[in-house]
Formats: C-alpha cells, sequence, structure tokens
C-alpha cells in the first residue's frame, strides 16, 4: 500500500508575527467543518480563501525582499519564509473536493428516476386549506441528497454509481413542497428516504430485514411519517428515523455502516472531554486530508483509525471480521483522539492488510443482491458452478416457509458448510438447499403447511374443505379495514383458535378463520359503522344522507385551518354532538359534523377574524385598510433583537391592539409596527440594548454578538456549542491566556461574560495547539 506523507499539511513552526497569522488562516481553511447545511459552498469557500492565502503571502514576500520578480515567481519561495507546505498541492486537492460536490449534483439531476406517485405521502393533519393557501413561513432548502452521496463516497467509499435513487412527486394540496427520494444502496443493505425540505425527518431502513417481512420499497413509498414511526416502534431493527441536527453527517454515516438497531447517534453517546494537556495523538479532521479520521505515525507512516473507520474504507468487511483479523497477528493499538474530543482505541490498517486472513475476506464468495426488478428466484443465495444454491439459516427457512431458523439447526448439524458474504459484508455460514430440501423433515413441513390464494377474491386466505377461509390477522385487517387492535381484542376475549399457514410472503404464519372473526358482537359494531372516504375532495370525511361531512379533530383541522387546540375549546364548551366513525387508520374515532360547527356563532365570529399574510414581504403580519402593519410579541421581538420580557414588559402598557388569527388559524393579539416606530419609549429601549452588546437571536451567529470589526463574542455556554469542545476546555482557554472579556447581553436580557470565538478557535483547532500547550505547561510548572 502506499503510503501519502505523514502529516497532510506538515510545516515547520516559524516564530514571527505574519509566520503565525498565515498559518492560521491556512488551519482555518484546512479544518473548517463541512455540514449538510454549507455542503454546497464548503469546497468553493475554501478554494476562494485558499487563493487569496497564496496572493497574500506572496505579496507580503515581495514586500519583505524587496524581490522584482512576479507574484507567481515568488509562491514558492514565500511559502519556505513562513512555514506553510506547498499550497499548490493543497489547491489541488481542495479543487477535487469541488468537483467531486459537483458531480453528486450532476448526477442527483440526471440519474433520479421520478416516479408518479407521491413518496411519503402527508399524514391527515398535513394538508392545507381548499383554497391552496400555503403557510406564510417559507421553508429553506438543506441540501441532504448531496450531502448522503457525500457520505457514501467519502466516508464509506462507496460509488454513487451504486446508488439508485427515486424521486416521487409533490402534489399542490401538500403543505410540503419539496419531493422525498427513496435512496437504494445496494452494497450497504439500506435504503433511505431524504427530503430537501427543512423540518422533514430522513428514514433509514435495513433492506434484509424489510425483506424478511415481505415489506417492499414500493409499499414503504407510500408509508406516511406517522406509519413509518409505527413500524420502527413494533420493529426496531429494522429502521432508525433521524432528525436534523449539527451532527446529521456523522449520525448517517454510522446508520449506513452499523446494526441500526444498536447503533447510537453523537446526541446518545456519552461525550467524555479530552484531556487537552495529553499526549495523545490526534486524527485528521480536514475535509482535504484523503486520511481523514487516521491518526499517521510520523515515523513509520503507518495510518491508525477507529473500528468504525477502518471498516469504512475497506468497506467489503465488517467490523467483526476486522477485529477477528487483527486479534490473530496481535496487532497493537494506540489511543487517539478523533472529533477534537473522544480518545477511542485505534488499530494499524497496514497491519489489517497484511494479515493472513484479509484476502480469505477480499476473495470471499458474495450472496446474490439483484434489484427489484431482476429479483428472480435466488436471492440472499450463492449459486455456484454445479447450480446449488447456498444461503444461511435464516434464508433458507424464509425460502420454505418457516417462522423459527432453529428449527434447522438440527437438520444441518453435520452438512457441510460454505462462508460467504452477505448483509453489511458479514461473513456468515451457508448449508446447501437442495440437500435440506432432501431430508424428511423438510419434506413433511413443506407438505403438511396450507398455502393461501395468490389472486382472485380471496387472495391471501386458505380455503378449508368446509369452504371456511383462514389468513393471517393483517390479511383479516386490510379486508374489514379495520385496525388490528379490535381484532386482536376479539380474538382473546373470544378464545378464538389460529392454525399455522404460509403467508404470501412463504413465511408460516398463525392464521384466524374469516367467518368466525366476523360473527363476533364486537365486530360487528365495527363493521356497521361507516367509514371515512379514502380518497376525493372530502378524504377522510364521512358524508351522511343529509349531506353532510362528518369528521375526527386533525381532519377538521385541515378542513378549517385553524388550531387544533381551539376547535377542542369550541367543542367542548359546547357540547357539540359526535358519533363514532372509522378513521383513515381503521380506529374507531369521535367525528363531528363539518357544517354543524361551522353555523356556532361561536366559530363564525372566530372565521371573521382577519389573518395575518402567509407569504410575500409581509408574511407574519396583518396590514389592514390604512396600510398599518400589525404582528405578534414574538414577530417583534424577533424583528428588533429584543429579549421577550422586555418585549413583553414594554407591550403591556400598550393599549392599541387587535385579535387575529396567525397562519396556524389560533387567536392571538397584535400591535401595531407603525405606532411601536413613532414611540420615544420603544426607541430607548431598542437603543439602550443595541447599546448593550445585545446577542442575535436566530441564524448562524444565534446568541453571540458582533462588533464593528466583525468578531463574535459569546458565553461560555455559546462558545462551547460553535466549537464543539466542552466547557472545560473553553474554560482552560479562557483561564490560561486570559483572554479579553466584554459585558454581552443574551436574549433574555440578562448580562454575561462574552469571550472572543476568533480567539478560542486559534487554540482549539487540531494544529494550533502548541501555544496553548506551552502556556498550560508553563502554569503547571
Amino acid at each position: 500500500m502506499t503510503v501519502e506523507e505523514p502529516h497532510f499539511y506538515a510545516r515547520k513552526k516559524i516564530e514571527g508575527k505574519n509566520n503565525e497569522e498565515f498559518q492560521a488562516r491556512l488551519s482555518s481553511i484546512l479544518e473548517a467543518h463541512l455540514t449538510v447545511e454549507n455542503i454546497s459552498t464548503f469546497a468553493d469557500d475554501a478554494l476562494n480563501k485558499l487563493v487569496a492565502l497564496t496572493s497574500d503571502v506572496a505579496q507580503k514576500y515581495k514586500e519583505e525582499t524587496k524581490s522584482e520578480k512576479t507574484i507567481g515567481e515568488l509562491e514558492d519561495d514565500s511559502y519556505t519564509r513562513y512555514g506553510l507546505p506547498n499550497i499548490g498541492e493543497l489547491l489541488d486537492r481542495v479543487q477535487k473536493k469541488v468537483d467531486q460536490i459537483k458531480s453528486i449534483e450532476k448526477f442527483i439531476n440526471e440519474k433520479s428516476k421520478m416516479v408518479n406517485e407521491v413518496i411519503t405521502p402527508p399524514d391527515t393533519f398535513e394538508s392545507i386549506p381548499a383554497s391552496g393557501e400555503r403557510t406564510f413561513e417559507e421553508k429553506r432548502l438543506i441540501p441532504r441528497l448531496t450531502t448522503l452521496l457525500y457520505i457514501l463516497e467519502t466516508d464509506l467509499n462507496i460509488s454513487k454509481d451504486q446508488v439508485s435513487l427515486t424521486q416521487g412527486q409533490v402534489r399542490k394540496e401538500m403543505v410540503r413542497q419539496a419531493p422525498y427520494f427513496r435512496v437504494e444502496i445496494k452494497p450497504l443493505d439500506r435504503v433511505v428516504y431524504v427530503c430537501e425540505e427543512e423540518k422533514n425527518a430522513s428514514y433509514v431502513f435495513d433492506a434484509q430485514k424489510l425483506e424478511e417481512r415481505s415489506l417492499a420499497f414500493d409499499k414503504l413509498d407510500l408509508m406516511t411519517k406517522e406509519e413509518r414511526n409505527e413500524l420502527i416502534r413494533q420493529f426496531p431493527d429494522i429502521g432508525r428515523r433521524l432528525i436534523q441536527t449539527k451532527h446529521w453527517r456523522e449520525n448517517m454515516s454510522e446508520l449506513l455502516s452499523g446494526s441500526i438497531e444498536k447503533t447510537k447517534t453523537v446526541e446518545d453517546k456519552e461525550q467524555k472531554p479530552v484531556i487537552q494537556d495529553s499526549n495523545l495523538p490526534k486524527a485528521s479532521s480536514s475535509e482535504f486530508d484523503p486520511w481523514k479520521n487516521f491518526w499517521t505515525d510520523p515515523e513509520t507512516g503507518k495510518h491508525y483509525a477507529s473500528i468504525f473507520h477502518l471498516a469504512a474504507r475497506e468497506c467489503f468487511m465488517s467490523r467483526y471480521s476486522i477485529r477477528e483479523c487483527l486479534s490473530k497477528i496481535n496487532s497493537q493499538t494506540r489511543k487517539i483522539i478523533i472529533n477534537n474530543r473522544m480518545v477511542v482505541e485505534a488499530y494499524c490498517l497496514e497491519d489489517l492488510l497484511e494479515s493472513p486472513d484479509y484476502q480469505n475476506y477480499v476473495n470471499i464468495p458474495k450472496i446474490s443482491r439483484e434489484s427489484d426488478e431482476a429479483r428472480g428466484l435466488w436471492r440472499n443465495f450463492y449459486t455456484d458452478d454445479e447450480g446449488n444454491h447456498w444461503g444461511s439459516a435464516g434464508a433458507i427457512a424464509r425460502k420454505i416457509g418457516m417462522t423459527r431458523k432453529e428449527n434447522l439447526y438440527e437438520v444441518v448439524k453435520n452438512f457441510p458448510t460454505k462462508a460467504i458474504s452477505y448483509a453489511m459484508n458479514k461473513k456468515c455460514q451457508t448449508y446447501c438447499f437442495e440437500d435440506v430440501l432432501r431430508t424428511d423433515y423438510v419434506k413433511s413441513f413443506i407438505e403438511k403447511i396450507p398455502e393461501p390464494e395468490t389472486s382472485g377474491e380471496w387472495k391471501g386466505f386458505w380455503t378449508d374443505q368446509n369452504g371456511k377461509h383462514w389468513a393471517p390477522m393483517a390479511v383479516i385487517s386490510a379486508r374489514l379495514s379495520l385496525h388490528d387492535e379490535a381484532i386482536k381484542r376479539e380474538i382473546a376475549k373470544n378464545n378464538l383458535l389460529g392454525i399455522e399457514m404460509r403467508d404470501l410472503g412463504n413465511r408460516r404464519a398463525r392464521a384466524f378463520c374469516y367467518e368466525e372473526i366476523i360473527s363476533q358482537e364486537g365486530i360487528k359494531l365495527f363493521i356497521e359503522l361507516p367509514k371515512v372516504a379514502s380518497d376525493g375532495e372530502w378524504k377522510g370525511f364521512w358524508t351522511d344522507e343529509n349531506g353532510k361531512h362528518w369528521a375526527n379533530v386533525h381532519n377538521l383541522v385541515a378542513k378549517y385551518n385553524c388550531s387544533a387546540n381551539t376547535l377542542n375549546k369550541f367543542i367542548a364548551k359546547n357540547k357539540v354532538a359526535s358519533r363514532k366513525l372509522i378513521d383513515l387508520t381503521g380506529r374507531v374515532d369521535d367525528c363531528y359534523c363539518y357544517e354543524g360547527l361551522i353555523d356556532l356563532k361561536e366559530i363564525k365570529e372566530y372565521f371573521s377574524l382577519p389573518q395575518v399574510n402567509k407569504s410575500g414581504e409581509w408574511a407574519g403580519y396583518y396590514v389592514d385598510d390604512k396600510g398599518n402593519h400589525w404582528a405578534t410579541e414574538k414577530v417583534f421581538y424577533y424583528k428588533f433583537n429584543l429579549p421577550k420580557s422586555a418585549m413583553s414588559k414594554y407591550l403591556e402598557n400598550v393599549t392599541e391592539k387587535l385579535t387575529v388569527r396567525n397562519p396556524n388559524g389560533a387567536k392571538v393579539e397584535v400591535f401595531c409596527l407603525e405606532t411601536l416606530e413613532k414611540d420615544i419609549q420603544f426607541r430607548d429601549l431598542i437603543k439602550d440594548y443595541i447599546e448593550g452588546n445585545s446577542v442575535l437571536k436566530t441564524g448562524e451567529w444565534k446568541d453571540f454578538y458582533i462588533d464593528g470589526l466583525g468578531k463574535h463574542w459569546g458565553s461560555e455556554r455559546a462558545l462551547s456549542e460553535k466549537t464543539d469542545l466542552s466547557s472545560t476546555v473553553i474554560k482552560r482557554i479562557i483561564d490560561i491566556l486570559k483572554l479579553t472579556l466584554i459585558k454581552i447581553k443574551a436574549s433574555n436580557g440578562i448580562e454575561r461574560d462574552g469571550y472572543c470565538y476568533e480567539d478560542i478557535i486559534n487554540y482549539s483547532n487540531p494544529d494550533s495547539l502548541l501555544k496553548y500547550k506551552k502556556a498550560i505547561n508553563k502554569t503547571d510548572q
């Protein structure tokens, strides 16, 4: 294996003001953190800053040496003068990163297959009114799909050409206006659902587990978020919901490469602060370093990383397989620091590559992982040269319809085995399917299990000799359009007996008699209840004989465009009559008449209230006939960057106010912008907080005060969150280096001690700690 230079941007430490300035600038460029929010501009920004640094370095060298040469001719000499590496080589690496991200964006535009279905359709309460008005808040787009493909290429060595992208539709009546994508990652046995509109969670599923439960991708596509959440609650090993945090990239990487059920997000893990004056080596954290997340031994050139990052680099091997290989050769480990604060056990990549078992893993046969379009009969099996099919006990059990693979172990305990690579590139022992079929146990098992009809009126059911129909509970539930819970209760209450049969996925399942179930009094009551419409203009509503429409609160809220809390208050206060109906999920729910509610005096008065704008320049404001702009207390304290307590106290004495409906339909009090701006007391209040170094409430620099020089000042807590360093480390840096202190006003108006972010990062990035360590040593002595 070719070993690159021990240090990504190694340089000599040369004393001097200019030297330190240039070296700090280079460090900040190369150590900038790529996130899901900045991926589109990250590499371009670094390239521009690196070009500017190159020019400044050469210009400063020209001034100091009085040279007559051009700036370009002086570059190499200037790098040496200021202790910098060859920036030309770094520019090439950064340019490759720029090209990589642009290539991913081009791939998404050209290779996404569009289907005529809404992938992840909205839950009932996520629709907009029939008028077509949308929420006033403009939702920002977060390039999660680009980041996902970047993670695959950079962290897991999976080419984007090995990924299949399917883009869903967006309907005009939906609140969400960006589509969900289904991303199939065959080498990892993962399928990911991702939407780039903010406030939309991502979902990661284990394709192998989905197949075991006969859940095809097209069925998963049509599940709502709540249905997916319920699926994950029932089967924690099948998938994971991932919300947007600053660690989205790291969390997604771990979910793609590890066991879904066992994987912990960064937020779940106990973060132990690193002792800053320790001598532990630190792994590279630069996106531009080909050895990111590895520590390179400067003496041997060998590369050390955690088991997770080794498995990501050698993606055909599982973490267990790597440990097994290294344990046989007694490879030495090192403790290193990753992510600027975590101490981990690191293993040597070169030792792994030289281990005797490594080639065995490289050349191990792999099971068939055909795509859905060409799945064939032998998916999850390895076919040898003689045409025999080798599969794990679990794969064989599913093939012949057994629910427990343990029943096969006694049959195959003396069978010859063959090692193959299966899901997530793990190694397992397999058995010959044809040999298993010849055993008496399997023959008798196959012959005596009833099989369901695969088409027609009774698809999924087995018909016995008396003409009765038997099926698993899920099939009966779908036929009756009832939720499983109602059927389960009646089965338990009446001690109904079931039988063993195969389901449509060829698995052994517990089945019950359809005719017995519908004869139970409890089920009869459910069957007689009306069911709401499943599509059309009045989806989620039942229309009675008088043409009136009934629905539960969730669906009424969507029609009325009001808050559920407001509607529930009206219903309770007026003792509105309800009736039991079967809702869209098959559950029995209390439903109310749409037309009856709208005729209530209080509701009429409520809907006569003006509503704030939902879009445009004055989104969030109500504009009256005179052109005055009215908004809530919350809108104003964000607009004027005032603490909520100060804004509330001022508005207590303001008598000029109106009652309107906010974008969600709730009643709120609003105040006139023009009146506030004319009030001397209000202007003094704003002046007081501006001069008081108030922090920002929103945006990239939330909780920071920005001074006239563009520097950012924050509290210890804000600095800890921004730098990803523990509060203990922040306090240590402040104490040792005696950083400048100013008073800033927090968002609640309370004065706090503020320190400069730029001062902190000069002593906290991976390659600028030397000065800080010297200060610590000096103090300790």
